[in-house]
C-alpha cells in the first residue's frame, strides 16, 4: 500500500507484486464490500500480518513466482468473513509499519499513497506484457523482433549477439543477465523468463515468446547454441520512461561480417505505446483457448471488453469457467 522504490525493494530480498498487490486487493475489496474508514484500516492491519514475496525464486527458478502473486486474492475473502465486525488488530501495528524505514524499503514514501488521490489514476500508467516473460525483458525481445522482420534475417545467418540493459534505477542485468553461466543455460521454466540470452534467442528465431513457445524451444539445439554466443553490457543510451521502466537494445553480427543493431526506450505494451486490441487478443488467447476453447475464449473477450457496460461481474465470472 505505500511506496518505495523498487532499486531499495529488491536488494533487501521483497518481490514488490505480492507485497504491494496484497494491500491493493484489501483496498478493493474494501471500497466494494462498503467498509468504513475504521473497518479498512482493521483491513490493512491483517493483510500487513500476512504480506510475504520475496525474490528466492529468482535464485532457484521456484514457481513460487506465480503462487505468491495469487496470494492477494485470499483477502478478498478474509473481509468478507470479518464485514462488519471489529478485528482485533491493534491500530499502531499499521501505523508503525507505515512509519517504519526497516520492513520493506529503506527510504519508504507513505506520501505517494494519497499524493493526487481521486485525480491522478495510477491503473492508467500499468503496462500490458504482450511477450511470455519478465517485463523486464521486453524491450530487448521488442529489439529482436524488429531486426528480424525489418532486416529479413535467417536465424541461421547470426554469427553473435550482443544485448543492452539499463542499471539504473531497476538494474536489469542483475536481474536478467548474471550469473553469466545460469543465465546461458537455464534449468527451468522460470529460468528462462529471467534469462536475456533465451528471451532474445527465441525473438531472434520465431518473431515471438509466446508460452508454448517454453514447451518447443526450451532444450532446442540451436537457441542453446545462441545463447553462448549472446553478451550482456551496460547501455548507456537507454533512457527508462519512468522508474521501474524497461529498456534494451540488440544488436547481431551475421557469419557475412554484416551488423544490425535496434534500440528501445519505450517497449510496446507501456501507456505511451499500448498494444492494439488485435494485439492483446493475441497475448489473452494464447493463455485462454486451452482452458476454455476457442468459443469460451470468444465470450470471455467480448464480455471482458464491455465491461463498463455489464450490471454486474456475474457474466464475466460465468464465463471464465469451461463449459
Amino acid at each position: 500500500m505505500w511506496a518505495w522504490d523498487l532499486a531499495d525493494a529488491r536488494p533487501r530480498g521483497f518481490h514488490s507484486t505480492p507485497v504491494c498487490g496484497a494491500f491493493g486487493a484489501a483496498a478493493a475489496a474494501a471500497r466494494v464490500l462498503g467498509l468504513s474508514a475504521d473497518q479498512v484500516e482493521h483491513a490493512f492491519g491483517i493483510v500487513l500480518s500476512e504480506t510475504s514475496g520475496n525474490m528466492q525464486f529468482h535464485s532457484n527458478g521456484a514457481w513460487t513466482k506465480r503462487s505468491q502473486i495469487g496470494m492477494p486474492v485470499p483477502a478478498d475473502s478474509r473481509l468478507r468473513s470479518s464485514r462488519g465486525t471489529r478485528t482485533p488488530v491493534p491500530r499502531p501495528l499499521w501505523r508503525a509499519a507505515m512509519a517504519s524505514t526497516n520492513l520493506y524499503a529503506e527510504q519508504p514514501r507513505p506520501d505517494l499513497v494519497l499524493g493526487g488521490l481521486g485525480t491522478d489514476w495510477q491503473v492508467m500508467q500499468i503496462a500490458f506484457k504482450p511477450h511470455a516473460a519478465c517485463r523486464g525483458t521486453h524491450a530487448a525481445i521488442d529489439a529482436a523482433v524488429a531486426l528480424r522482420e525489418e532486416e529479413g534475417l535467417s536465424f541461421e545467418d547470426i554469427d553473435h549477439v550482443a544485448v543492452g540493459l539499463q542499471r539504473e534505477p531497476l538494474d536489469l542485468i542483475q536481474l536478467l543477465a548474471e550469473p553469466e553461466d545460469r543465465k546461458r543455460n537455464p534449468i527451468t521454466t522460470v529460468d528462462g523468463q529471467f534469462s536475456i540470452h533465451f528471451c532474445v534467442a527465441v525473438a531472434l528465431r520465431l518473431g515471438r515468446l509466446a508460452w508454448d513457445d517454453y514447451r518447443t524451444q526450451f532444450w532446442n539445439a540451436e537457441v542453446r547454441a545462441l545463447m553462448q554466443r549472446t553478451t550482456v553490457f551496460h547501455d548507456t543510451r537507454l533512457v527508462p520512461l519512468r522508474p521501474g521502466s524497461a529498456t534494451g537494445s540488440v544488436r547481431v553480427w551475421l557469419r557475412d561480417g554484416r551488423t544490425f543493431e535496434r534500440v528501445v526506450n519505450v517497449p510496446r505494451g507501456e501507456p505511451e505505446n499500448m498494444l492494439t486490441e488485435d494485439e492483446l487478443r493475441v497475448k489473452y488467447a494464447s493463455l485462454v483457448c486451452d482452458y476454455l476453447g476457442s468459443e469460451g475464449e470468444a465470450r470471455l473477450f467480448e464480455t471482458a471488453m464491455q465491461i463498463d457496460q455489464q450490471a454486474s461481474l456475474s457474466e464475466l465470472f460465468a464465463h471464465a469457467r469451461p463449459a
